[in-house]
């Protein structure tokens, strides 16, 4: 494989081992991930904002901002503008970021978006 797609195989991959591993040790964040890719994947509107409450409801002690933050991210973009911004400004503090424009310019693994 050559281009971007190269990198695709691993994410793909690995992906389900990595969360069944974490799911099995309890890890929230596995949970609300596994709630998040539900959400997306559910066709019922109402279903699928049970589980994205649900994939909020345990990112918020997992200690995963990142995972937090791309799941309110995708959540907004099922809601209204209004409430789009709601969820996406608490994830703020928890990047230790205070406008779009900052959120905007963070990479996954900056230091911004690392846990201190």
């Amino acid at each position: 494989m050559a281009g971007p797609v190269r990198h695709q195989f691993h994410a793909v991959h690995f992906a389900p081992d990595e969360i069944e591993a974490a799911a099995r040790l309890g890890l929230d964040w596995a949970e609300a991930v596994t709630h998040r890719c539900r959400a997306l994947l559910e066709p019922d509107g109402e279903r699928a904002h049970e589980h994205f409450r649900a994939a909020v409801r345990l990112h918020a002690n997992s200690g995963r901002p990142w995972e937090s933050a791309r799941t309110a991210l995708l959540y907004g973009e099922r809601l209204r503008p209004k409430t789009v911004s709601h969820h996406l400004y608490r994830a703020f503090p928890k990047l230790n970021v205070t406008s779009r424009a900052q959120f905007a310019g963070l990479q996954p693994f900056s230091p911004t978006a690392r846990e201190p």
